[in-house]
């Protein structure tokens, strides 16, 4: 997938999301919210690993969108948003948020500026018992919160 010129993902990512997902399938959740439906690898590896009874999901780009609208239909757990999550007016509370969407910074703004008023927006819409996870691809890095606490693990294409 390819954003403003740059290479968001490739398949070739696909094998190595698989250790991220496997470690969080002990959580079980219920609701799950995840940002950033890109190529669908992590959308079919929350279905996989996590089986929750409701996955919403958030893309912003219009081809994304129709892909994610496709992976639904034979997955009638998941529910397909088109446009920033930020901007909905989200209701539901979700016992996990996967956060992995890649950083559109728009002209002229500087980059990671807001992460920490993301990190709020999500507080809100996460059940108190809830986590929520951000994966940073180019560090093959996933952080997990759950109330203050933080778990970090690395990973890596041969995993």
């Amino acid at each position: 997938m390819i954003w403003s010129g740059q290479v968001v993902i490739s398949r070739a990512e696909e094998e190595y999301f698989e250790t991220p997902f496997t470690r969080l399938s002990y959580l079980s959740p219920s609701k799950v919210l995840e940002i950033g439906f890109g190529l669908g690898i992590s959308a079919a590896l929350n279905q996989k690993r996590l089986m929750p009874i409701q996955q919403d999901i958030f893309e912003i780009e219009r081809k994304g969108y129709m892909d994610l609208k496709m992976f639904a239909v034979p997955h009638a757990n998941a529910r397909p948003f088109f446009g920033c999550w930020q901007k909905a007016h989200i209701e539901e509370q979700y016992d996990f948020i996967f956060y992995d969407p890649f950083e559109y910074i728009p002209h002229g703004r500087a980059p990671y500026s807001g992460r920490s008023e993301t990190a709020a927006s999500l507080k809100q819409i996460l059940k108190p018992s809830g986590y929520y996870a951000i994966h940073i691809l180019v560090m093959e890095t996933c952080l997990m919160w759950k109330d203050s606490t933080l778990s970090m693990w690395s990973y890596s294409r041969s995993s």
